[in-house]
C-alpha cells in the first residue's frame, strides 16, 4: 500500500491496530458490506450518535497514547508478533477483537471518570459525586443515588480540608494538570484509593504502574475535556448484547451462573473504533485502486486531523451525485468509483484552505470539548437524557447474503471467533507445515463451513462449543504455528 495513502487516513505505525492489506481490487459485494458499516457507524441512530460526546476523546492524540500504553512487550518464543494489546485490521473486512479489548476501554473510562471524580468531588458525601459514580455498581449498591435536577449541585466546598487526607481537599489538583505532578504524587493517589494494587512492601503491581502510565499520558485530563458523564449508562449482556436488567437488591449474579456484563458504551466504543479502522483500510484499496495517489502527488502535503479522516470516509461510502443524478455502482461498478475521485479532490482542496494542520485540529477538539461540557451538565441537571436502550440503526443498504452474513458475524461474539477459526483454517489448509496439518486444517474449514454458509445459521453455546473441542482436536491450537502478519 502507497505511502501517500496510508498517511492520508491515518494507518501509518498507529500502535494499537495493525493494518494487512489483502491483494486484489475492492469488490461491489465488499463496498456494499462497508456501507453497511459506515451507517451503523455514522447513520443516524448509529454508533458515533449513542456514544455522544465520548466518541470526541478518540479524535484527540491523547487517545492513541493511552491506546500504546495498553500494549505489552513480551519476547516471541516460537516467532512472529508476541505483543499483547494489539488489534489486527484487514482491507478485506476481517479483524481480531477479543475480551481484552472491551477490558482496556472500560479501565479507560472507568478509571479515567473515577479519578476525575474524587480530584474534582473530594467530599464522599457530595450528591454530584454520588450521581456521577453511579456508573459503579457494584460500590455504589445500597448507597441512594440522587436524580438528575437544576438542584444537583456539588457542596464539597463547605468541606475544605474536612479531613487529613491530602486528596480530600477540596480544589488542591486539577485533573488536568494531574499527569504533570510529581511522581511521589501520583504514586500516592493510586495507593490511597487501589491499596490492593501494591504488595505488602508496597510494590506495585502491573495494574498500578499500567495506572501511572495512563496518568502520565494525562488520560484524567482527557476524559474532563470530552466524557465527564456517559450518554449512555446501562450495562449489556456480553453474550446476547441484551440490556442487563439488574434485580432491586440483586447482583450480577443469576443462580448459579455469573452474568458477564459489559457498559453499552465501552461495547459500541470497541465495536466503532474497530469497524472504522475496517472501513479505512477498504477505502485506502479503493482510492488505490482509481490510482488516487496519482492525484495525491499533484497535491502536495496534506495531513487530516481524525475529525477530517471520518469525514472523508463518509464521501468514499456515499453514492457520488453526477449531473444531479446519484450514481448506482451496481449500473457502472468502475464508473462509480472513479465519480468519487473529484469528491475527495474538492474536500480535500477546501482543507488545504482551512489553515495549518495544528490550526484546524485544535479548532476541532475545542469545539468537541465545549459540545462535550454541555451534554455534561445537561446529563447533571436532567435537560439532557441518557440513552438507556440501543437497537442497531436500520440500514438503507439493500444487503445481500454476503453483507448479511457479515452483518450477522459483527452482532455475534460465537461468531466472531469461529470466523478467525475458520479464515485461518483455510489458508493453513494452504500453507500448513506439514501436510497432516493441511489436511487437518481442511477438514476442520469444512466442519465450520455450514456456520457462514449463511446468515441465518443458529449458533447455541453447546454448538461453538463442540466445534472449538473439534478444532483443539484436529490440532488448531497447537503451538508453533504463529504467523508473522505483514503490513503489505
Amino acid at each position: 500500500m502507497e505511502n501517500s495513502l496510508k498517511k492520508l487516513l491515518g494507518l501509518q505505525d498507529e500502535g494499537k491496530r495493525i493494518y494487512r492489506f489483502v491483494s486484489g481490487e475492492v469488490t461491489q459485494d465488499e463496498y456494499s458490506y462497508c456501507q453497511a458499516l459506515d451507517q451503523l457507524l455514522f447513520g443516524e441512530g448509529g454508533y458515533i450518535e449513542t456514544l455522544g460526546s465520548t466518541w470526541s476523546l478518540v479524535s484527540d492524540p491523547r487517545f492513541s497514547r493511552i491506546e500504546n500504553a495498553f500494549i505489552i512487550n513480551r519476547r516471541a518464543v516460537f516467532g512472529g508478533d508476541a505483543k499483547q494489546g494489539k488489534q489486527y485490521i484487514s482491507s478485506d473486512g476481517t479483524f481480531t477483537s477479543t475480551i481484552a479489548d472491551l477490558e482496556q476501554y472500560s479501565e479507560t473510562l472507568g478509571e479515567g471518570r473515577y479519578f476525575l471524580y474524587i480530584l474534582t468531588h473530594p467530599d464522599a458525601n457530595c450528591p454530584v459525586r454520588k450521581w456521577q459514580c453511579r456508573i459503579f455498581t457494584d460500590m455504589m449498591r445500597g448507597i441512594e443515588i440522587p436524580t438528575p435536577s437544576e438542584g444537583l449541585v456539588c457542596d464539597c466546598a463547605s468541606h475544605f480540608e474536612f479531613d487529613n487526607n491530602f486528596f480530600h481537599t477540596y480544589g488542591q489538583i486539577d485533573p488536568k494538570t494531574l499527569k504533570d505532578q510529581p511522581d511521589e504524587t501520583l504514586w500516592a493517589l493510586i495507593k490511597q484509593e487501589c491499596p490492593n494494587y501494591f504488595s505488602k512492601e508496597g510494590k506495585p503491581n502491573s495494574i498500578a504502574n499500567r495506572l501511572f502510565d495512563l496518568f502520565r499520558a494525562d488520560l484524567v485530563g482527557l476524559i474532563a475535556d470530552y466524557a465527564v458523564n456517559p450518554i449512555s449508562d446501562v450495562e449489556v449482556e456480553l453474550d446476547s448484547g441484551d440490556v442487563f436488567n439488574q434485580p432491586i437488591g440483586g447482583d450480577k449474579w443469576s443462580g448459579d451462573k455469573l452474568v458477564p456484563r459489559v457498559f453499552l458504551e465501552v461495547d459500541i466504543l470497541e465495536k466503532a473504533l474497530t469497524q472504522r479502522a475496517v472501513l479505512r483500510a477498504t477505502a485506502a484499496k479503493i482510492l488505490r485502486q482509481i490510482k488516487f495517489q496519482k492525484t495525491l502527488k499533484t497535491m502536495g502535503d496534506i495531513k487530516l486531523t481524525d475529525i477530517e479522516r471520518d469525514q472523508l470516509l463518509r464521501l468514499v461510502y456515499t453514492p457520488p451525485v453526477v449531473s444531479g443524478i446519484k450514481m448506482d455502482p451496481g449500473t457502472n461498478w468502475y464508473g462509480y468509483l472513479h465519480a468519487i475521485e473529484p469528491v475527495i479532490e474538492k474536500f480535500l482542496k477546501e482543507v488545504q484552505t482551512g489553515g495549518t494542520y495544528e490550526e484546524r485540529e485544535h479548532i476541532q477538539l475545542s469545539r468537541a470539548s465545549e459540545k462535550a461540557m454541555a451534554t455534561a451538565a445537561g446529563l447533571q441537571d436532567g435537560s439532557v437524557l441518557p440513552i438507556n436502550q440501543f437497537t442497531e440503526p436500520a440500514i438503507e443498504v439493500e444487503q445481500d447474503e454476503y453483507t448479511k452474513m457479515m452483518a450477522e458475524i459483527l452482532k455475534n461474539p460465537l461468531k466472531q471467533e469461529l470466523f478467525m477459526v475458520w479464515t485461518d483454517a483455510e489458508h493453513r489448509g494452504q500453507v500448513g507445515k506439514t501436510d497432516e496439518d493441511k489436511l487437518k486444517m481442511r477438514k476442520l474449514a469444512s466442519m465450520l463451513t455450514p456456520v457462514f454458509s449463511s446468515s441465518d445459521y443458529e449458533l447455541t453455546d453447546e454448538g461453538f462449543n463442540q466445534l472449538m473441542t473439534d478444532a483443539h482436536d484436529l490440532g488448531y491450537f497447537t503451538v508453533g504455528h504463529t504467523e508473522v502478519v505483514e503490513n503489505l
